[in-house]
């Protein structure tokens, strides 16, 4: 392609078209509703116009200064004789700012970005100790942070892995965290595990089908449901009449209470519908039954 000013307002010109087209084309068949591969062509071709417009701009820039009789000084000159050079440089800025921020723009749009493979298997449960943890894992597991004051222990990783929940018939793959921690003044055995356990943020209705595909996992793997009763009218009036709660939240098998929370990774925008925004990732916190907040909680026999 010549390098010509023209050839890029040309282009420039082309691409604005196609925007129209494509946004026409997206009314007519979606109505209000947005696609987000529409999005994605359309934040294209802003990109094509925007490359297109530096060498445009540079060039005018170059004819307004001789026009205004600066054509003999040494930054115009040279700036006149390097116009293609200065296009590459700021092409090069605009690129790597866009390489930088394209995780981000590909979240907006609602594309999901690739984890990559399990690194090994986390194999861990409650009241074990971090050898036996060590043992049965192929995932690579370091010494973790030791705190004096408390006694205690922290393993905490943000890596690819399937956990497997030993002593049961549970496995997650390719979890993205987790974090161990061991009981006060009992640096050996487990007393906590936190782990992320959604492969991808989720929007609102993915998550809850994936909360009823865990649920179903779970009670198939014999756990008992737990939930909290509130038996007095006083218990009811503070959780506006609720008579419980918790069901389908909770789970024990012998010593092992697991927990399943969700955690938002995107931020609230004002006006936002709350029964749709949002994405989203499943993790489960499990923690022993004797823990003191679990003291009210009721388990089915």
């Amino acid at each position: 392609m010549r390098w010509h000013p023209r050839t890029f307002g040309t282009i420039a010109v082309a691409a604005l078209a196609l925007i129209f087209v494509l946004a026409y084309a997206n009314h007519r068949i979606l109505g209000d509703r947005q696609n987000a591969w529409v999005l994605a062509g359309v934040g294209l071709l802003f990109l094509v116009i925007a490359y297109c417009m530096v060498p445009l701009m540079v060039h005018v820039f170059v004819r307004l200064q001789r026009a205004a009789g600066n054509a003999d000084a040494a930054a115009i000159r040279w700036a006149s004789a390097h116009e293609k050079r200065i296009t590459f440089a700021f092409w090069g800025l605009w690129t790597l700012g866009g390489v930088i921020a394209l995780p981000a723009m590909l979240w907006d749009l609602g594309m999901r970005m690739p984890i990559g493979q399990s690194q090994g298997v986390l194999s861990a449960n409650i009241g074990m100790t971090l050898d036996q943890v060590r043992e049965r894992s192929s995932l690579p597991l370091g010494e973790g942070n030791y705190y004096r004051l408390t006694g205690t222990r922290q393993l905490i990783a943000e890596r690819v892995f399937d956990f497997a929940l030993s002593g049961s018939n549970l496995r997650f793959e390719r979890c993205r965290y987790y974090w161990i921690e061991t009981p006060a003044h009992d640096a050996e055995h487990v007393g906590f595990i936190n782990v992320g356990i959604s492969m991808q943020a989720l929007s609102l209705a993915e998550l809850q089908r994936a909360d009823d595909a865990l649920r179903a996992r779970i009670d198939a793997d014999g756990w008992h449901s737990g939930q909290y009763y509130y038996r007095t009218e006083e218990q009811q009036q503070l959780h506006s009449g609720a008579t419980s709660s918790g069901r389908g939240w909770y789970w024990s098998k012998g010593n092992t209470v697991i927990h399943l929370l969700h955690k938002r990774m995107d931020d609230e925008q004002p006006g936002e519908d709350r029964t749709t925004a949002g994405q989203w990732i499943q993790y489960l916190e499990l923690s022993p039954r004797t823990k003191s907040m679990f003291k009210d909680l009721e388990f089915d026999p």
